[in-house]
């Protein structure tokens, strides 16, 4: 989605990051690989900025087709200039307390970095679509040294997602919650995990979208 500012080696201390390119052949008219490897990396459409809506349910729990009107609306007005519109989970004691009328959002632009929405309703997604796209524009408005990975659980959209979304989440869970167990204040207390709903456009399951909003 954006590409972090700074090297994964150096902001997970004591911890070797590499980051591989993994392939597929792709077959010609006879059956036989072709010379040409398809890479299976990067396949999801690229956003000028993206929201996040916060989900009061876990994505594992959507329907195949999942919307609100807030989500509809919002779509509407950022799609024009580059914008995505997804829903977020981040654990029931992180759950907002919406009612249905309104939502809270986190967005993320590479010009502009993050942007917190406290509430966003039907009566000011206008003015929030405004926002977003001077946010888009740039420049930084708030630096932040979290590092948001978020991955695809949708499975009722689909299954590889339920499968494998579902344990790669686990796996930085269990992963995150040692480290931080070892370093309170290290640089995995700054890790925030979320399960978000279908991405799109992907090849590989699960779906992990990793944003830094590191400036300095």
């Amino acid at each position: 989605m954006f590409a972090p500012s700074k090297n994964l080696t150096r902001i997970l201390k004591g911890k070797s990051w590499t980051i591989r390119r993994f392939a597929t052949p792709a077959s010609t008219t006879d059956g036989s690989p072709s010379k040409t490897d398809k890479p299976m990396f990067g396949t999801v459409p690229s956003h000028r900025s993206y929201i996040f809506l916060h989900a009061t349910e876990p994505p594992t729990s959507f329907p195949a087709r999942f919307s609100t009107p807030i989500q509809r609306a919002l779509q509407l007005q950022v799609l024009k200039w580059g914008g995505g519109v997804n829903f977020a989970w981040f654990g029931h004691e992180h759950a907002p307390r919406n009612t249905g009328q309104s939502t809270s959002a986190t967005a993320f632009s590479a010009l502009g970095g993050r942007l917190e929405f406290p509430e966003i309703t039907l009566d000011n997604v206008d003015e929030v679509a405004e926002t977003l796209k001077r946010h888009a524009d740039g420049p930084i408005v708030s630096a932040s040294e979290e590092i948001h990975l978020y991955v695809c659980t949708h499975g009722a959209r689909d299954c590889r997602c339920g499968d494998m979304g579902g344990a790669v989440f686990k796996a930085l869970q269990d992963e995150v919650k040692r480290l931080v167990d070892v370093d309170p204040s290290g640089a995995a207390s700054r890790v925030r995990l979320g399960e978000v709903a279908h991405v799109g456009g992907h090849q590989l399951s699960g779906q992990l979208s990793l944003i830094c909003t590191l400036h300095h």
